[in-house]
């Protein structure tokens, strides 16, 4: 099901060695500025369009993104495990990256597309020119017909100018102080596009298939950075529910870009509370 989040009205991260330098002078204080104009690319969600559920034994399957630095598997299913839930029609595929750094859009651009055991094989390839307005702060999708031309996969993206990284953590604080069992969504957003679909799933567990999280521990997300460009507001939406399917919290925090700096906020639901603090890397 498309979760089309903040449309109305408006793991912890693992870093690498820049991301935790970058975090280290944060923390101590230190303001720091861009360095120069930041090029980013942001893949919201990968759709599943067909007409029948894939089932464990057919998810294998890879979703690469390479730029002119790094390669990052959004998605990697390399081995049948058949206590993973079926994939339905109209689900978001749960994407994996980034968590160190952000998909650079200045240079070149790939995104190689292998899923289901080969049935949806496509690329998607940008070549970045400074003039090049007509791409940037919009969303965009490409659509992949699987083999025999029943089925669809739709990746929504973006391409951000003069942008910055967010890099994501949330703590659960739980009432009684005692680990529970979550599930539901966290989605990721921002004020450049309010358009159905183009949130980033950092945390999404289906019913029957949430996490343990104590209390003060970190909701471990499946990606923990998002790009979002410059004089622009991230939102991020929560709905977390326990094993009885009750509320544990509900809601959303609006964070403004901020360079160099590093922001929190708190909301206190029915069953806990959330804490999520944002850092903002711009180099």
């Amino acid at each position: 099901m498309v979760v089309g989040l903040r449309v109305k009205n408006r793991k912890p991260n693992a870093g690498g060695p820049k991301a935790h330098l970058y975090l280290l002078l944060v923390r101590l204080g230190y303001k720091l500025t861009m360095a120069q104009e930041l090029y980013l690319a942001e893949v919201f969600n990968v759709i599943y369009l067909g007409p029948d559920e894939i089932k464990p034994e057919k998810q294998i399957g890879t979703i690469v993104v390479s730029d002119v630095y790094l390669s990052q598997y959004l998605y990697q299913v390399e081995s049948v495990d058949m206590n993973r839930p079926a994939i339905q029609p109209r689900d978001e595929l749960i994407l994996t990256s980034p968590h160190e750094e952000s998909i650079s859009s200045r240079g070149r651009l790939n995104i190689e597309v292998d899923l289901f055991c080969g049935d949806y094989k496509s690329s998607i390839c940008y070549k970045w020119f400074p003039c090049d307005e007509e791409n940037h702060n919009h969303p965009l999708e490409k659509r992949i017909l699987s083999k025999d031309g029943t089925g669809e996969i739709l990746v929504l993206y973006a391409l951000f100018k003069n942008a910055m990284e967010a890099h994501l953590e949330i703590e659960l604080l739980t009432n009684d102080e005692s680990a529970i069992n979550v599930h539901g969504v966290v989605a990721a957003s921002s004020s450049a596009i309010l358009q159905p679909g183009y949130s980033s799933m950092v945390f999404m567990k289906k019913p029957s298939y949430g996490i343990k999280v104590g209390h003060k521990e970190q909701i471990p997300l499946s990606r923990s950075v998002v790009a979002v460009p410059c004089e622009f507001t991230l939102f991020l939406d929560f709905h977390l529910l326990d094993d009885d399917e009750n509320d544990i919290v509900e809601g959303f925090f609006e964070f403004l870009t901020t360079p160099g700096s590093e922001t929190k906020q708190r909301f206190k639901g029915a069953k806990g509370e959330i804490v999520a603090t944002v850092t903002w890397m711009c180099a």
